[in-house]
């Protein structure tokens, strides 16, 4: 066999390895999100190789062919059509838009990289690791401020998991509430359905999340259309997957058994998502990230506590949030 195929192979072998080592770590628990795993494990393996030219080749193949692929694939999971009543509707509006601009404002004050600040920011009030996976390329992110970002809101995330339970025993908030509490606030649907199935109101808590997981595709497309200007480049440039991830949620809503086949392709999108996000962690130098300290994750519980102030804010002042 050709050595430069036998260098693909090796290299390509390694993230489908991780890949499948977090897949099979997430079916154990909701909380354990199988990109967080790939990434950590992915930076771990990575920092241990020392012989690193064998297996380059490989896992860039892996980032180049995986991350596009699974980016076109995501748009089948994007529902335009959520039953959340329009209040609602404009309260998780509101409330993410509050979200959304701390964080950034927050990362300006505290000096942290565009890119990192705008992934932190774009995890945490639409889908978590997958908004980051998918608008990470479209904004040029280096792998660092990849996975920085990635690891700062999946440990937001768990930290609702744990005390969104308690809080609501504290202060007897109802299960409407609640429900919305934890879908509009908590940033990966893994970390929703542990949340609100604690007291068995998941089924609201996700039509407030899709609403979210929806707003992924407009922010995906103005995004690719202005990041040039923002890098201080001349002209527009629009990532052909974004493009063909647009297409295909539009296809998925539109035509009715293809909307049906969207909840049975999940898992290996899952997957390949995985093995895309196990590359990146592979070739990212674990000194660059640690060297970034704690601000990220400092700006994402920030900006989560705000989001946390508005959810208040609407409770008490609006009355009951009820469906």
């Amino acid at each position: 066999m050709n050595d430069t195929i036998k260098s693909y192979i090796k290299g390509l072998s390694l993230p489908v390895f991780i890949a499948t080592i977090a897949y099979l770590f997430s079916s154990f628990h909701p909380a354990l999100d199988s990109l967080v795993v790939a990434i950590l494990l992915g930076i771990i393996l990575g920092n241990l190789i020392r012989e690193r030219e064998p297996v380059e080749k490989g896992i860039k193949l892996a980032s180049r062919v995986f991350i596009p692929l699974g980016i076109t694939l995501y748009g089948s999971q994007l529902n335009f059509y959520t039953l959340l009543p329009y209040y609602n509707s404009f309260r998780v509006i509101f409330l993410i838009a509050i979200y959304f601009t701390v964080i950034l404002w927050l990362s300006r004050r505290l000096s942290i990289s565009k890119n990192t600040g705008l992934l932190i920011a774009c995890g945490s009030v639409i889908c978590g690791a997958s908004a980051i996976v998918v608008l990470s390329p479209v904004i040029a992110a280096r792998k660092e401020e990849t996975s920085i970002s990635l690891i700062s809101i999946t440990i937001v995330g768990l930290t609702g998991v744990i005390f969104y339970p308690v809080i609501q025993g504290w202060f007897s908030i109802p299960l409407e509430a609640y429900a919305f509490l934890c879908g509009s606030t908590l940033q990966q649907i893994g970390q929703v359905k542990l949340a609100a199935s604690a007291l068995g109101v998941f089924k609201e808590a996700l039509q407030v999340k899709l609403l979210r997981v929806a707003m992924l595709a407009p922010l995906a497309l103005t995004l690719s259309l202005t990041y040039k200007k923002v890098r201080k480049e001349k002209s527009y440039y629009t990532p052909w997957f974004i493009l063909t991830f647009i297409l295909t949620a539009i296809l998925f809503n539109i035509i009715p058994d293809l909307n049906t086949l969207s909840v049975k392709i999940e898992p290996f999108i899952t997957f390949i998502f995985s093995i895309a996000i196990a590359s990146i962690g592979l070739s990212i130098d674990l000194e660059a990230v640690i060297e970034e300290g704690p601000r990220p994750l400092i700006i994402a519980f920030l900006g989560w506590i705000a989001a946390i102030s508005v959810f208040t804010a609407i409770y008490f002042f609006t009355g009951n949030i009820g469906w």
